[in-house]
């Protein structure tokens, strides 16, 4: 899709050289999230994580002994879900799941030891000792308290009239809380709800103890930090490093869509008071064609004309999208306009796109392969908007009266 020689992208800049490649907001914040497993403490959590579920959920006599447990604790889910690789919302959720019946997964596991087949054992028995070393827990729980600040993030990038600007304030607002979470010290040793206190808490919870792993002088193949103390240890090898990473990927990755606003923010009249014609002189440059700019001192001066209007609104007539500015904008402003227009077409996600494909996928099957293109356009469409309301009697009409029958038709 994003080659620049055979992609999309680059079929799409020959019929529109103006066009300006933005990857996916969502993808974006999921590739962050996934690049985070540079922190090999955060990796092997989510290996360990993942084979732990799939070695139970495999097994109808292994899902049944961790059922039991999970009734006799009073659980409302009878199930572990299964890590997603695409759906960050859905891997989130899983992790969350996991941790809740951490206890319980553990103590089924040790049930499981019991069982006569060796294999399963075997594999039981690590994934046991996995589970219960201390650097896997701090590293759950590190993760879960980051992902839980994401989710709503993804959730709101995934949504489908979301503006560019609004997205890029939730993830510079994110991006600004983990810096807190780094610089503030109360983050990791909050007695509640930060993640060294519930490690410990779920350490003990399967009568386990958060230990310092030997370090030594020369050691290049695992974390190996000069520290005083247990949680400072875990703090300098795990917590730090994985707030760096996420933050340094946000930081990569949004580079583009903030590029891309800040040449055009400038005229939304919010921020117009604050900005000067030097601001949107590139994006001047770049769109003179397509807004059939003749001579540079046209736009400039509606520039200032445009800066003029704003300054004489009130707060609650002060726009702040390019939605709202284009509500307002008078007519005479053909170029701001056009501007603003190219703003909003901007997309921060491809949800909707990706999961008409889907859609297609599901309708499309062997049983239908010889269906017109109109009639799956009609299924298709059905499919996608469900909350539109369709008139019955309209559709008995049509068909009714469509075709010449020798019977009519009738309901």
């Amino acid at each position: 899709m994003s080659g620049n020689l055979n992609g999309v992208q680059a079929h799409v800049f020959k019929a529109a050289p103006t066009a300006i490649y933005v990857h996916c907001s969502s993808h974006s914040l999921n590739l962050v999230l996934n690049s985070c497993c540079s922190v090999s403490e955060i990796r092997n959590m989510f290996g360990i994580v993942k084979k732990t579920i799939n070695f139970i959920n495999d097994s109808i006599k292994r899902t049944e002994i961790l059922e039991r447990h999970l009734t006799e604790a009073g659980s409302t889910s009878l199930k572990l879900q299964t890590f997603c690789e695409t759906r960050f919302t859905e891997r989130h959720e899983a992790l969350v799941l996991f941790q809740n019946n951490y206890a319980i997964i553990v103590s089924s596991i040790e049930k499981i030891l019991q069982l006569p087949d060796r294999k399963t054992v075997d594999k039981a028995r690590s994934l046991l000792h996995a589970l219960t070393d201390s650097s896997l827990i701090v590293s759950l729980c590190c993760a879960k308290k980051v992902k839980r600040l994401t989710l709503p993030l993804s959730r709101g990038l995934q949504t489908v009239n979301k503006d560019l600007i609004n997205a890029l304030e939730g993830v510079t607002h994110v991006k600004n809380t983990l810096k807190s979470w780094r610089s503030e010290v109360d983050e990791w040793h909050d007695e509640c709800y930060e993640p060294y206190s519930i490690a410990e808490d779920l350490a003990r919870s399967v009568d386990a103890e958060i230990r310092l792993p030997r370090i030594a002088s020369r050691q290049g193949h695992r974390s190996n930090v000069p520290a005083k103390n247990t949680d400072e240890y875990f703090k300098r090898s795990i917590w730090f490093p994985f707030l760096d990473s996420v933050i340094e990927s946000l930081e990569t990755r949004f580079t583009d869509h903030s590029l891309l606003v800040q040449k055009i923010i400038a005229l939304i009249p919010s921020e117009i008071k604050d900005s000067n014609w030097e601001d949107i002189l590139d994006s001047a440059k770049i769109y003179a064609d397509l807004l059939a700019i003749s001579d540079e001192e046209e736009i400039k001066n509606e520039y200032f004309d445009w800066k003029e209007f704003c300054s004489g609104l009130s707060k609650s007539d002060n726009p702040s999208s390019p939605l709202e500015a284009l509500d307002i904008i008078p007519g005479r402003f053909n170029y701001i306009k056009n501007l603003l227009l190219i703003l909003c077409t901007v997309s921060v996600t491809t949800r909707t796109a990706e999961r008409s494909f889907s859609a297609m996928k599901i309708l499309q099957n062997y049983l239908r392969n010889r269906m017109t293109d109109e009639r799956l356009t009609g299924l298709a469409l059905l499919y996608i908007h469900p909350d539109v309301d369709i008139d019955i009697d309209q559709v008995i009409n049509k068909f009714a009266h469509g075709k010449k029958r020798k019977i009519d038709f009738a309901l």
